[in-house]
C-alpha cells in the first residue's frame, strides 16, 4: 500500500473540529445534569441555569464577571446535589441488599409460623367437628330419655289422675247441689237432686239409699222428718267414706307421682343443656372453619413472600447496577464541571507540539498513535455512527480517561440517552 501523508492543516482542522463536537458533548451533558428532578432546586431555577451555562460556565474564569461566578458556584450546588441524590440511592439498594439474609431469615420463620398456625387451626376444626357430632348425639340421647320420663309420668300417674277427679268430683257434688237441696236453695230441686242421685249410683252408693235420699231431698228442710234426716246422713257418710279413700289413694301415690315428675323436670334440663351444647358446637365449629380460612390466607401469603425473595433479590441487583452506572455518570460530570470551572487563559495557551511540516509516511503495519484532537474525533464519529478513520478498534492515546471519555461511555452504555441528539443531528 502506498504511503499515506498526514498535513499540518488536516490536523489542524481535525483538532477544531473534535473540540467543537466536545464542547457540545458537554454543554449538553451539562444541561441535561442541571435539568434533572430535584427537590432542592423548582423547575424554574434549573432551567435558568441550563440557559446560561453557555455564557457562564463555558467562559474562562479570570475573564468571568461576578455574576457569572454566582451562575456558575449555582451550577456546581446543582450538580453536586444530583451526585450526592445518586449516592443516597444507590447507597440505600445497597443497605437492602446487605439485609437480604436477615429478610430471607424472616420470610422463612413467617412461613414456618404460618405453615404450624395453620395446622394448628386445622386440628382445632377437626376437634370442633367432633365435638359438634357428640353434641348431637347428646341431643338426641336426651331426647329419648324425656320422652321415656313423660311416658313414665303419663303411666304412673294415670290411676291418681282419675282419682283425684273422683274426689274433686264427690267434693263438689257436697258443696254444690246436695248443699242446696240440703238448704231448700236449689233452683230446681227435682233437676238438682237426680245430678246428686247420678254421681250416687257412679260411685256404687246402695240404690235403696239413693231413692230414699232423692225423696228427702226433693222436700223444703221444714217438712222432712226423721227418716229423711237419717237419709241424708247416711248418704254423707257414704260419700265422705269413698273421698277419704280417694285421699288416702292419693296420699299413698304422691311420692310417686312427685318422683316421676322429677325426672320429667331432670330430663328436660338436660335436653335444654343438650340443646345448649349443640349451639355451642356449632358456634365453635364456624369460628375454627373461620379461623382455618385466615390462617391458609396468611399461609399463602408467607410462602409467596418467600417465594417472592429470589427475584426481589435479582430486581435489586439490577436497581444496584443501573444506581452505580447513574452515580458513575453524576461523578463524571462533577469532574466535568470542576475543569471547566477551573480552567482559566493560562491553561488554553499552554503550548501544542508543533505540526509537521512534511509529509509523514505511514506505513499499512506502523503502529502510530493519534493525537488527542484525532482520537475525540474518531470518538464522536463513531458516537454518530461513522466509522473511525483508517478503520479499527475504537482510537486510544490522551483522549482515554478523560472526562469526555468517561461521558462519551456514559452515553454509549445508554446512561444519558438525551446526549445522542446532538451528535446524530452533528
Amino acid at each position: 500500500m502506498a504511503p499515506m501523508k498526514r498535513p499540518a492543516a488536516a490536523a489542524a482542522g481535525g483538532r477544531e473540529k473534535a473540540a467543537k463536537s466536545a464542547k457540545n458533548l458537554e454543554l449538553e451533558a451539562l444541561r441535561d445534569a442541571v435539568l434533572e428532578e430535584s427537590e432542592a432546586f423548582p423547575p424554574v431555577v434549573r432551567s435558568m441555569l441550563a440557559g446560561a451555562l453557555e455564557t457562564s460556565l463555558f467562559v474562562l474564569k479570570d475573564e468571568r464577571h461576578k455574576s457569572q461566578e454566582e451562575i456558575v458556584g449555582m451550577v456546581g450546588e446543582v450538580i453536586a446535589s444530583l451526585r450526592d441524590d445518586r449516592q443516597k440511592a444507590k447507597d440505600a439498594i445497597a443497605a437492602r441488599l446487605a439485609s437480604s439474609d436477615a429478610e430471607r431469615a424472616t420470610r422463612k420463620a413467617r412461613g414456618d409460623s404460618t405453615r404450624a398456625a395453620c395446622g394448628e387451626r386445622v386440628a382445632a376444626a377437626t376437634a370442633a367437628k367432633g365435638a359438634l357430632a357428640e353434641a348431637s348425639r347428646g341431643v338426641g340421647a336426651a331426647k329419648a330419655a324425656l320422652a321415656d320420663a313423660k311416658a313414665e309420668q303419663r303411666s304412673g300417674d294415670e290411676g291418681l289422675v282419675a282419682a283425684a277427679a273422683k274426689k274433686q268430683q264427690l267434693e263438689e257434688l257436697l258443696a254444690g247441689d246436695y248443699a242446696a237441696l240440703k238448704r231448700g236453695e236449689a233452683a230446681n230441686a227435682v233437676k238438682s237432686a237426680k245430678a246428686v242421685i247420678k254421681v250416687g249410683q257412679a260411685f256404687d252408693v246402695e240404690g235403696a239409699l239413693l231413692e230414699s235420699a232423692e225423696v228427702a231431698l226433693t222436700k223444703a228442710p221444714g217438712e222432712r222428718g226423721t227418716f229423711d234426716g237419717a237419709v241424708l246422713e247416711q248418704f254423707e257418710g257414704e260419700v265422705a267414706s269413698r273421698v277419704a279413700a280417694l285421699t288416702a289413694e292419693l296420699a299413698v301415690g304422691e311420692p310417686g307421682r312427685e318422683e316421676r315428675a322429677a325426672k320429667v323436670s331432670s330430663a328436660e334440663q338436660e335436653m335444654a343443656a343438650a340443646g345448649a351444647k349443640l349451639l355451642e358446637c356449632k358456634t365453635a365449629l364456624d369460628e375454627a372453619q373461620a379461623a382455618v380460612e385466615s390462617a391458609e390466607a396468611e399461609r399463602e401469603a408467607a410462602e409467596k413472600a418467600e417465594s417472592d425473595l429470589a427475584p426481589e433479590l435479582q430486581a435489586m441487583e439490577g436497581e444496584l447496577d443501573a444506581a452505580s452506572a447513574s452515580l458513575e455518570h453524576a461523578e463524571n460530570t462533577l469532574t466535568m464541571f470542576t475543569r471547566l470551572r477551573d480552567r482559566t487563559t493560562a491553561d488554553e495557551a499552554a503550548p501544542e507540539a508543533p505540526a509537521a511540516e512534511a509529509p509523514a509516511t505511514v506505513n499499512d503495519d506502523a503502529d502510530v498513535e493519534p493525537t488527542a484532537a484525532e482520537a475525540e474525533a474518531d470518538m464522536v464519529d463513531r458516537l454518530r455512527g461513522r466509522p473511525p478513520k483508517g478503520g479499527g478498534a475504537a482510537p486510544r492515546g490522551k483522549f482515554v480517561g478523560s472526562p469526555l471519555s468517561a461521558m462519551l461511555g456514559s452515553l454509549h452504555a445508554g446512561v444519558c440517552p438525551r446526549m445522542h441528539e446532538p451528535l446524530l443531528n452533528g
